[in-house]
């Protein structure tokens, strides 16, 4: 990671201050809404409405108070659990260059292992040098819409997107964020505007598909500070008044597969020292990372089975030696 932990996590913090300065105790009054209401999914933190309605109250609807709601929305969930997962470099490029593509349902977005997530990244994505994204489910409840709302990090400021999750899977999710992504870019006169749809897919292809890896069942997902611990929201405790969920007291450094990444480094340097050899045509396949994928298989008793499907997230085919790759274990809730 060429940024420095502490460098990351003080620029986040400062975006929570920046914005509690010009919203006094905006996130406390969205924690009461939470801890009052909570009548929405529960991947959802808050519902943007309730920062839509702080900031009717204190500065109007303006564009630039427009783009403060999708802004307020996910520092609010972030600050909850401040969870700043870094990918291994050489996983993260392997998962940026998948593509989205097929049937992969918007339901496994819904699995996130928090209301919202950081991701340092390095990348230049509508005309931005983006160094990070949150990522954040939103629920609409005045249109029941759901949506993964990401607000990229420029390293001063914070630009949102949205992907609208009602449009049967992910890919076609991306394909109708153009329309919105180039809106949002005019509003706010920064970026390139009217970019084709095809220079948008890669970009939010490559951080659907990290968010994708979170997701998945057997994502490699590490904590050096806490070895035992695992990335979750926080539970209620019990306050005066009722209950209350805490926020984090600082933020969180996950190391995100890792021990996948030095798998692939070695398999690469085998691939590089075998070319210009001879190879047996026998010889045992290489490791490799499977792409996600639908998998349909029949179940159910010999005389009456049926059909189904089944997303397969991301994993490692033909790795010679399993047991140096560690499973990273989660309770069922």
């Amino acid at each position: 990671m060429s940024q420095p932990p502490k460098e990351i996590s003080s620029r986040l913090l400062g975006y929570i201050k920046d914005v509690n300065n010009v919203y006094p105790d905006c996130f406390k009054t969205l924690a009461g809404m939470r801890s009052e209401l909570r009548d929405w999914p529960d991947w959802c933190y808050c519902p943007m409405a309730g920062p839509a309605t702080i900031i009717q109250v204190e500065k109007g609807m303006t564009p630039a108070a427009t783009r403060d709601i999708s802004i307020m929305a996910g520092l609010a969930a972030w600050r909850m659990t401040k969870g700043i997962f870094v990918f291994d470099e050489t996983i993260k490029s392997e998962l940026w260059k998948s593509e989205i593509s097929g049937d992969i349902p918007c339901d496994i977005l819904y699995q996130l292992p928090q209301w919202c997530v950081y991701i340092p990244i390095e990348k230049k994505i509508i005309g931005l040098n983006v160094i990070g994204f949150f990522a954040f489910l939103e629920y609409d409840v005045n249109l029941n819409r759901k949506e993964l709302r990401i607000l990229l990090d420029v390293g001063t400021t914070l630009f949102p997107l949205v992907v609208h999750l009602e449009k049967g899977n992910i890919f076609n999710g991306i394909i109708s964020a153009n329309e919105q992504i180039n809106a949002n870019a005019r509003t706010a006169k920064i970026g390139r505007f009217d970019l084709p749809v095809n220079q948008l897919i890669t970009p939010l292809s490559g951080m659907i598909s990290l968010l994708l890896y979170l997701c998945s069942v057997n994502a490699e997902i590490a904590n050096k500070r806490n070895p035992e611990a695992y990335p979750v929201n926080p539970r209620p405790k019990k306050v005066r008044r009722g209950t209350l969920e805490l926020a984090a007291n600082e933020p969180d450094i996950w190391e995100v597969g890792y021990r996948i990444g030095q798998t692939l480094r070695i398999t690469q340097r085998e691939i590089e020292s075998r070319q210009g050899t001879e190879h047996n045509q026998h010889s045992s396949p290489v490791p490799h990372i499977r792409r996600a994928h639908w998998h349909t298989y029949w179940t159910g008793p010999k005389l009456s089975q049926k059909q189904v499907v089944k997303w397969l997230p991301t994993i490692l085919v033909n790795h010679s030696d399993p047991d140096k790759i560690v499973p990273t274990i989660y309770p069922v809730k």
